[in-house]
């Protein structure tokens, strides 16, 4: 199995670069088009547009199992250069699913796919053994931390009522992972275990598990209501 996807390595590259790309592209085609439905009801019916939110169906959960899938073959290829567009592609797909549908674990995949692409750019371009691991681990766990302590401006007196201000606890966790599994990395190879590779997919596993299990707070409900206070002043238009 090694020795045909080496010799076919360009090929597999590329299917997953379609996938991720495709994937992208339905999820925002999905977004649009539903944007166009409410343009069109804004301008005929108004009173229409509490109810045509748009909800989550079987092909927004079909879209997240094709990005996971694309990310999951590109965790195999990761020192190959063209593969973290890939998996960025993959993870803004998630974030989208996980927008429009309110899907809280979507989001995690995500944010666990942005911390992917970064470690897996760091390998791809500066093959360091597991050093390298620790310095891309390192860098995509900073990186998630720091999102986490920006975000915090999405609140509105501690009350996230934005997609972001929800995600604020998904990625510290995540962020979290991430620097438990770079400490575990770089004990493992100052005492000559190495195994980085290993040592990288268990704390994305576990990142996914973590990422997962954050439950949703009452706040995550604040943006339905500031929308269904458009209904009142709708049909006062009338």
């Amino acid at each position: 199995m090694s020795q045909w996807l080496a010799e076919h390595v360009r090929e597999v590259v590329g299917v997953l670069y379609a996938l991720a790309a495709a994937d992208l592209l339905v999820a925002l085609g999905l977004v649009l088009a539903h944007r166009r439905r409410r343009m069109a009801c804004w301008l005929d019916q108004p009173q229409r547009l509490v109810a045509l939110q748009q909800r989550s169906s079987p092909v927004w959960a079909v879209l997240v199992a094709v990005a996971f899938v694309a990310c999951a073959g590109a965790a195999m290829f990761h020192l190959h250069a063209a593969l973290p567009p890939a998996v960025l592609l993959a993870a803004f797909a998630c974030l989208v699913a996980g927008h429009v549908c309110r899907w809280s674990w979507a989001s995690g995949l995500g944010m666990v796919f942005v911390g992917q692409a970064v470690t897996s750019g760091v390998l791809s371009w500066w093959d360091a053994g597991w050093l390298g691991g620790v310095i891309g681990l390192g860098l995509s766990s900073l990186y998630l931390l720091w999102l986490g302590r920006f975000w915090r401006q999405q609140l509105r007196d501690g009350a996230a009522w934005t997609t972001t201000g929800r995600m604020i606890p998904i990625v510290r966790r995540v962020g979290f992972v991430g620097v438990a599994g770079t400490l575990a990395i770089l004990i493992s190879g100052l005492a000559g275990l190495g195994a980085h590779s290993v040592g990288l997919a268990v704390t994305w596993l576990v990142a996914v598990v973590v990422a997962n299990t954050t439950a949703p707070t009452p706040d995550a409900e604040q943006d339905c209501q500031v929308q269904s206070n458009a209904q009142p002043a709708a049909s006062l238009s009338e």
